[in-house]
């Protein structure tokens, strides 16, 4: 008779794999998906990099932060505002 308990660790081996393809697999659509040309609103900036919308603001009239208008909508590239905070920051 096979001992149960070795099945049950055949299956456990078979669950802890199975975890890190998914954790893998999630930590590559994280990488794409924070790609420097994503485009972004300020309201999602904002919440993004825990920062306040007049500090974008600050940041955009001062000339230190690029942006563009799509409509009356200010857009702001991830790329660009990674390169104004670390600029800043020194």
């Amino acid at each position: 008779m096979q001992n149960p308990f070795e099945h049950l660790e055949d299956r456990l081996n078979g669950l802890e794999q199975l975890l890190l393809t998914l954790h893998k697999a999630i930590d590559e659509m994280k990488t794409q998906s924070k790609s420097k040309d994503d485009v972004l609103s300020v309201s999602e900036a904002e919440r993004i990099y825990n920062l306040s919308k007049s500090t974008f603001q600050k940041l955009m009239r001062e000339g230190r932060l690029k942006y563009s208008k799509v409509g009356r909508r200010t857009v702001l590239r991830r790329g660009d505002i990674d390169e104004c905070i670390n600029t800043n920051a020194h």
